[in-house]
């Protein structure tokens, strides 16, 4: 979950919701970055489905020790989350676990816990593993990555900072081109400008959200309740070319 903190409620995007934003955002790309990716279907497939691995539970894995709901940023590791996005994305292709790996490599390669080290020396022979049998060449795979990667990152930071007050700013690197790019993006009054543009003219997403009271939440099964109750709110969000 990403939590937004207010007087009286909260406000709660579900990770999947973000995932599902990234892949608008993949599909509101220009057709000469498009003509870039490897297998088209198969990575939106994957980019809307990369953070899958979540499931409700029964404990307080999504509610803090004061009975707040937990934003994703303060959760631990968990490795079979992890492993269940990865395993979910080998069932449908080859492509799709190749992009999946990729994603967990460049998420915890810098990571110095030892049970991560454990699991990234486990991506990294798959990933390996998974260039040899689709006889693939690495940098087709980094190239096409490098848009799950883009839209991943530009899609949370809509989701971090869509109820902001102020204007909120950030520069983004892509590696679409032949040499690094820095997109520097901001996101105000739910229009998110960006220079250089590598979105069509006019394009636009969608993000939804659920608002639920600002009480303490004595556990999941509390907290999930107040979730499948709450009314869904749909946002638009325009894609434009100046900051």
């Amino acid at each position: 979950m990403i939590v937004h903190t207010f007087s009286d409620h909260y406000k709660i995007i579900f990770q999947r919701s973000h995932a599902l934003l990234s892949a608008q955002l993949f599909c509101a790309m220009q057709e000469s970055l498009i003509q870039k990716v490897t297998n088209y279907t198969e990575t939106l497939i994957t980019i809307a489905s990369h953070d899958d691995g979540f499931t409700k539970t029964s404990g307080t894995y999504y509610v803090t020790k004061d009975g707040e709901p937990k934003d994703f940023r303060k959760n631990r590791f968990e490795k079979e989350a992890s492993i269940q996005i990865i395993e979910n994305a080998r069932l449908k292709s080859t492509w799709c676990y190749l992009m999946a790996l990729s994603h967990m490599n460049y998420l915890y390669k810098e990571k110095e816990d030892e049970e991560i080290k454990t699991f990234l020396k486990y991506v990294q022979e798959q990933l390996q593993k998974a260039i040899r049998d689709y006889e693939i060449d690495q940098t087709s795979v980094k190239q096409t990555y490098e848009f799950l990667r883009f839209t991943d990152e530009l899609s949370l930071f809509i989701c971090f900072h869509l109820f902001d007050e102020n204007q909120s700013e950030k520069v983004i690197k892509g590696v679409f081109e032949e040499e690094n790019k820095e997109y520097t993006t901001s996101l105000k009054a739910r229009t998110l400008y960006i220079r250089p543009s590598p979105f069509k003219e006019g394009a636009t997403t969608t993000l939804e959200y659920r608002k639920i009271p600002k009480i303490s939440y004595r556990d999941d099964d509390h907290l999930n309740k107040e979730l499948d109750r709450a009314l869904v709110k749909r946002v638009e969000v325009l894609l434009g070319d100046r900051c």
